[in-house]
């Protein structure tokens, strides 16, 4: 028996006569770790949120939805809320306290769990996720990773059965996302909850999945192991979100499919590439648009500086990409240049002019 089962399932939005997802028949055994991926608005994000019946979306249900063979109609949101765990997209979205504390016990005290239980949890949580040096620290200001790290030990202490992710990599910086995922595949592998994860960047998703289900216009067309999945999919719109040495597969008729970089070496050792370089002017940048001279900002002052006598010059033309690890001050600074928040030694200018300067409409 299917722990969780789709049978003939069909949505329809409300005030909308098209079907957003059709005849769905679906299985997920207890423990996997299952990778739901298709085009965007192919129904993945639906599909998820039908499971989770304190936000199911409004619209016509047509079919069933079961948990160990029970319909989840007849769950009660209690019961919803203790089986099913969910991290959405946005990461701001599911914090509600102002501070980490109260934010992992907040799942805990609506549930009606003694405070002893609470304390409990919130201590097994914070030690497993490293992060029992957080309590006293305000929400607002962690960084994206770091929020998401907290959603997820929230919705734990709870011990969910199911933990559904909604794209929750999204708004993550690329190392962030990476560890993320591998905290995601952790929690699989040490207490056997099953992770059903919706999501665009597959790169390190498909080495770690169980099975992969394909959608498309609201259809299946594929559900079967990574390595499988990739023989079966032909059509480019769909394999184009798939890892990169797949992709690179697909397209040199490989006869295996690699689903790491190692593997993927591996493979073009035996392929002879001859590469054309092409002549590439270099990009004309423009004049100096925003300074940052000697930056020093801290969100408290016995915390240490997350910006410490940074210099940054931003010309007009110019693309410029900012990454770090996990609490780097990427946000901290996009939020000092659109003037969110300001530092409390250095200055910023724009067209030559101290930040401070400008009013908020300007």
């Amino acid at each position: 028996m299917a722990l969780l089962e789709f049978k003939n399932t069909s949505f329809t939005y409300a005030l909308n006569n098209t079907k957003t997802l059709t005849n769905i028949n679906l299985e997920i055994e207890e423990g996997e770790f299952v990778v739901i991926c298709g085009p965007t608005g192919s129904g993945k994000s639906t599909l998820l949120k039908l499971i989770k019946k304190e936000i199911r979306p409004t619209g016509k249900l047509e079919g069933q939805i079961l948990y160990k063979n029970q319909d989840l109609n007849n769950f009660s949101l209690k019961e919803s809320v203790e089986t099913f765990g969910l991290v959405m997209q946005n990461v701001d979205a599911q914090i509600v306290n102002e501070k980490v504390y109260s934010e992992l016990a907040f799942g805990l005290s609506n549930l009606g769990y003694d405070v002893s239980t609470i304390n409990r949890r919130i201590a097994e949580m914070s030690n497993y996720f490293g992060i029992n040096n957080w309590y006293d620290r305000s929400t607002n200001n962690l960084s994206g990773g770091e929020k998401q790290i907290l959603n997820l030990a929230s919705i734990l202490t709870m011990q969910p059965k199911v933990l559904l992710i909604d794209e929750a990599t999204s708004q993550l910086d690329p190392i962030t996302a990476s560890e993320f995922i591998q905290v995601l595949r952790k929690i699989n592998q040490d207490f056997g909850i099953t992770v059903v994860v919706v999501e665009h960047r597959l790169d390190e998703l498909f080495s770690i999945a169980d099975k992969v289900v394909v959608l498309n216009e609201g259809q299946i067309v594929a559900v079967d192991k990574p390595r499988e999945i990739a023989k079966k999919i032909n059509d480019e719109k769909l394999y184009l979100n798939f890892p990169l040495m797949l992709r690179v597969a697909k397209k040199i008729n490989a006869q295996s499919y690699p689903l790491t970089i190692k593997e993927g070496k591996n493979l073009l050792k035996s392929f002879s590439n001859k590469i054309n370089l092409l002549d590439v002017k270099e990009n004309q940048l423009g004049s100096k648009l925003i300074e940052l001279k000697n930056i020093y900002f801290k969100y408290y002052q016995n915390q240490k500086d997350i910006l410490s006598g940074l210099d940054l010059i931003i010309h007009e033309n110019e693309v410029l990409s900012i990454i770090g690890s996990n609490g780097s001050g990427k946000t901290t600074l996009l939020k000092l240049i659109a003037r969110l928040i300001n530092p409390y030694y250095g200055k910023i200018k724009l067209d030559k002019k101290n930040l401070k300067k400008y009013n908020n409409k300007e």
